[in-house]
């Protein structure tokens, strides 16, 4: 291989910078990085140093080049979303064409609501403060009901274990329970449960009223003949 004629000259590139020329330098048949860039340096000089001259005729190439290299990926991506559309019309037109069952015309709707809640950006906990109370066996749907109810906790609920079951309770409610359960002097369960309720003014108390007596959480105190949370609970 002949050798070389001219003076050498060392130069400092960025990891980037470098990357870029070498892919340049392949683009336009140059063996090495060196080559490229010794052209470049080259044909500016023969204009008279005016490298801004060519930096446009660089940055044209660049954005061929970005150009390039983005297209085979955006045309994948367009296809992808072409073929969820083809599919969501698919399970569109199925569903209006079989016939539900009286299950799916029940939980479907449900499924859509939390869907809807979800895109409004309801928030767990916001869902919390106004139904109250939130039973595990009733959100099956849920992924990780332990994360779930872990962030409840987090953010102010108070979450119990009943019979290997999380039940999340807002606060407020939750102190509205203490303060009139002392109050109910009933001694049947499901009556006391209606009047707690009832006190409370939520249906749900009653649901978690009955759980927490039958795991022994809460129990009717017969010398005081009221009902009382057992300290077994926290």
């Amino acid at each position: 291989m002949a050798k070389r004629k001219g003076v050498p000259l060392r130069v400092w590139l960025s990891r980037e910078d470098y990357e870029l020329a070498k892919i340049f330098a392949e683009r336009e048949g140059f063996e090495t990085v060196s080559d490229f860039l010794s052209y470049m340096i080259s044909s500016s000089l023969k204009e008279g140093g005016k490298v801004a001259k060519d930096i446009g005729g660089v940055t044209k190439r660049v954005e061929r080049l970005i150009s390039d290299l983005l297209n085979p990926y955006t045309a994948k991506i367009d296809e992808i979303y072409k073929r969820l559309g083809e599919i969501m019309e698919m399970i569109e037109s199925l569903s209006q064409t079989r016939p539900q069952s009286k299950e799916e015309e029940t939980i479907i709707p449900q499924r859509q609501k939390r869907i809807e809640r979800t895109r409004k950006g309801t928030s767990a906990i916001e869902r919390l403060r106004s139904e109250g109370v939130v039973f595990q066996e009733d959100m099956g749907w849920l992924k990780a009901p332990e994360r779930f109810f872990q962030k409840l906790e987090r953010e102010g609920a108070i979450v119990i274990d009943i019979d290997g079951e999380k039940v999340a309770i807002d606060k407020d409610l939750w102190d509205k329970f203490r303060e009139a359960i002392s109050q109910v002097m009933v001694k049947d369960p499901n009556e006391a449960a209606g009047l707690m309720a009832a006190a409370i003014g939520k249906p749900i108390v009653a649901k978690l009223f009955k759980k927490l007596v039958s795991s022994g959480f809460i129990y009717y105190d017969e010398e005081y003949g009221n009902w009382k949370i057992s300290k077994s609970l926290f």
